[in-house]
């Protein structure tokens, strides 16, 4: 349940946070790589889910914890 207060994403929101394309972003909620909530036609992300869809796709040993 969402008791932490947190929304429910849009693929518009999950879009911006990846810096991809509207069509990226609904294509990785629909092959299941983000896991996604349908409410009739509308297609929501839990803010968790995101998070680890990219802690997933960090590069091990890489990562430094910041840009540059």
């Amino acid at each position: 349940m969402l008791s932490d207060g947190s929304i429910l994403l849009t693929a518009d929101d999950v879009a911006r946070v990846l810096n991809c394309s509207q069509s990226m972003a609904y294509r990785l909620m629909q092959d299941g790589s983000i896991p996604a909530v349908r409410l009739g036609r509308a297609v929501r992300v839990r803010p968790q889910d995101l998070d680890e869809f990219i802690q997933s796709r960090l590069s091990k040993g890489t990562h430094t914890g910041g840009i540059g």
